[in-house]
């Protein structure tokens, strides 16, 4: 960070403005577009990684409570709107799991998003990484709320 300061400095001393993002500049010097796609495209993976792990355990956790559901015992129908709120989150988790997952695509396949920071898809990306997060978070906890009133 401090050689990154140092070279702003340097640019602006000399009257220059600094073109590249700050974000670019890597030891003083900008990423060359190689490398700053292979830098972009291994963060889309992450992300779409992080993502798909969170669209399973939404998935697992909606299907193996809706399976056993059978088993639960007659004392406990009383809160079964518990656990039909916590489908629903996890539904709607589902959901924005995998609009989240096409906006990532959409973000890889327009190459303008890669080399600026005005990209239309970003508002897109983050309305349903907010949903997917807050869905899951709220289904987990609601969800283990029926577990733990139901013992």
């Amino acid at each position: 960070m401090e050689q990154l300061e140092k070279r702003v400095e340097a640019l602006e001393a000399q009257g220059a403005q600094a073109t590249e993002p700050l974000d670019t500049l890597v030891n003083g010097a900008p990423l060359t577009s190689e490398g700053a796609s292979s830098h972009f495209l291994t963060v889309l993976e992450q992300f779409k990684g992080h993502v798909t792990g969170i669209v399973t355990l939404a998935t697992g956790a909606l299907v193996l409570s809706a399976t056993f559901i059978k088993d639960a015992p007659v004392s406990t129908r009383s809160f079964f709107w518990l656990l039909k709120s916590s489908w629903g989150l996890f539904t709607l988790s589902i959901i924005a799991g995998v609009l989240y997952s096409y906006a990532l695509t959409l973000l890889y396949n327009s190459r303008a998003c890669w080399e600026r920071d005005a990209c239309p898809h970003r508002t897109f990306l983050a309305i349903s990484n907010f949903f997917l997060h807050v869905c899951f978070l709220l289904a987990i906890i609601i969800f283990l709320v029926f577990v733990v009133k139901s013992m």
